[in-house]
């Protein structure tokens, strides 16, 4: 946990999910922000940036092909391709249970 600390000291690390390809480790904090970690890079390469947002994230997932990556919060589901996001992400407001 110390090792993804170090990855981004913005808050605290809140949720991990491994995609289901097992290449990418999505990381969560506590400010709203995610990053995606290729573990196939090296350890000293960027970080990719995830989905922002609005909130603490509660909970990652990825879609079962894993080209997408939402990041739950308290108050909805924000949905961006795992590519990077784009200028506007997209929020599905609520609390829904799981995406699929």
């Amino acid at each position: 946990a110390e090792e993804l600390l170090a990855i981004h000291d913005d808050g605290d690390v809140t949720a991990l999910e491994l995609a289901p390809d097992r290449n990418t480790l999505a990381i969560g904090h506590a400010d709203g922000t995610t990053r995606l970690w290729p573990l196939d890079q090296a350890t000293f390469d960027a970080v990719q940036p995830g989905p922002k947002a609005d909130g603490p994230v509660l909970r990652l997932q990825f879609d079962p092909k894993t080209r997408y990556v939402y990041a739950h919060t308290a108050t909805g589901v924000v949905a961006v391709p795992r590519s990077g996001p784009p200028a506007v992400s997209a929020k599905i407001p609520g609390t829904p249970v799981a995406i699929a």
